[in-house]
C-alpha cells in the first residue's frame, strides 16, 4: 500500500463530522463555549493546511503521461456529438486550453478561500 505509513490528513476534521458533530453519536447541546472556541481556533488552523496540501496534491505532478487527461480521441468524439468537427491538431490545442484554465480556476478558487477566511 502507498504511504501506508503517512497518517491520515484529514483524519481531525473527519472525526469532527462523523463524531463530534454528528448528534446520532454525540450530544451536541452539551458542547461547551470553550470547545466550540477551540473547534472553531483548530479550523481555522486547519484550513490553510489542507488548502495546501490540495494544491500540492493537484499540481505536485509534472510529467504528462502521470496527469490523468481527456484522451484526444474521446475529446473529438464528445465534439462531434455536438456536431463540432476537429482535427486531432485542433483537440490538441483547446485540450491545453482547458487545462490551463482549469488550473487557473483553482487557483483563483484557493486564492478566495484563502480571502473569506481571513478577510
Amino acid at each position: 500500500m502507498k504511504n501506508a505509513n503517512k497518517s491520515y490528513p484529514l483524519e481531525w476534521l473527519d472525526l469532527l463530522i462523523t463524531v463530534t458533530l454528528n448528534p446520532s453519536k454525540t450530544d451536541i447541546g452539551a458542547i461547551t463555549d470553550v470547545q466550540l472556541n477551540n473547534i472553531i481556533l483548530r479550523i481555522s488552523e486547519e484550513n490553510p493546511r489542507l488548502q495546501l496540501l490540495i494544491k500540492s496534491q493537484v499540481f505536485s505532478t509534472n510529467k504528462e503521461n502521470e496527469i490523468k487527461r481527456i484522451p484526444p480521441e474521446k475529446a473529438i468524439a464528445l465534439l462531434k456529438e455536438d456536431g463540432i468537427e476537429v482535427t486531432a491538431e485542433q483537440v490538441k490545442v483547446i485540450l491545453d486550453f482547458m487545462y490551463e484554465i482549469a488550473d487557473i480556476v483553482v487557483d483563483q478558487y484557493l486564492a478566495k478561500l484563502q480571502i473569506y477566511t481571513y478577510g
